[in-house]
């Protein structure tokens, strides 16, 4: 069985400068894509610093006073 393949006339009917884009007619490659939609659709958990898990995070009590108190850093400025 043959199939028939559309001519470029064909495939270009009904586009001109204004309603021909790439985007139409291809899908870009992996490099073309920025880093963000690269990731398009991967991502399935995204926190963002305006929802209210970051409040709660920042508002709680946070670490005692000898938290680290024994990492051997300068007591008094840099040595």
């Amino acid at each position: 069985m043959t199939t028939k393949r559309p001519t470029e006339k064909e495939l270009l009917d009904g586009l001109d400068a204004h309603t021909a884009h790439a985007d139409e007619l291809a899908d870009p490659l992996q490099q073309e894509l920025t880093p963000l939609e690269r990731l398009k659709g991967s991502v399935k958990r995204y926190d963002r610093p305006t929802d209210p898990v970051w409040d709660e995070y920042f508002d709680s009590e946070g670490v005692s006073d000898d938290f680290m108190e024994d990492r051997e850093q300068p007591k008094n400025g840099r040595s």
